[in-house]
């Protein structure tokens, strides 16, 4: 079976189990963390993919990933994931339980790069541009000088960049040919 598919199975039956004991949101707080210890830590994928490592010490490795003081769905989703050997899927696990848990409480991610910070009413009026009615926006916003000027707008898996450093580049490309 394809990767997808096990770490949509996972995910789909995660969140119908976290939302049965009411540890849905607690639970996508601990996976987010998750991923960014996968995204920060690199040799912890080279760790857990290790055959001659023990289950427990993946357990463990997992378990300290996901936070300090995780809840017990958490604790019993790990063990699940490690004791069925399903853990070179935890990460695309944990992606996908994010998606869904974002779905369900329709939420909408938005990440906005620009070489400024973006204050406070600004990044209100934009959220209520892109909002519909009964939405909440998970607004993430970053500077990023290498941008030159402009801004690049993520909405989902849609992307519009307004940044003059793509545009010189798409200049030197028209040149190029």
């Amino acid at each position: 079976m394809e990767q997808s598919k096990i770490s949509t199975r996972y995910a789909k039956a995660i969140y119908e189990y976290a939302s049965e004991n009411g540890g849905e949101e607690r639970l996508y707080a601990e996976f987010s963390t998750l991923v960014a210890h996968f995204v920060t830590l690199p040799q912890m994928k080279g760790l857990l993919d290790n055959p001659t490592v023990e289950k427990s010490k993946k357990l463990s490795v997992l378990i300290a990933a996901a936070g300090e003081d995780i809840s017990p769905v958490c604790r019993r989703v790990l063990e699940l994931i490690v004791n069925n050997d399903r853990v070179d899927y935890v990460y695309s696990i944990a992606l996908m339980y994010e998606k869904i848990y974002k779905r369900a409480k329709n939420i909408v991610s938005v990440k906005l790069h620009s070489t400024t910070t973006i204050d406070d009413s600004t990044r209100k009026a934009l959220e209520g541009l892109i909002a519909k009615e009964g939405q909440s926006i998970e607004f993430v916003g970053r500077t990023d000088e290498s941008l030159i000027g402009g801004f690049v707008l993520e909405i989902e898996d849609q992307r519009l960049d307004a940044s003059i450093s793509s545009q010189l580049n798409e200049i030197r490309l028209e040149l190029l040919r």
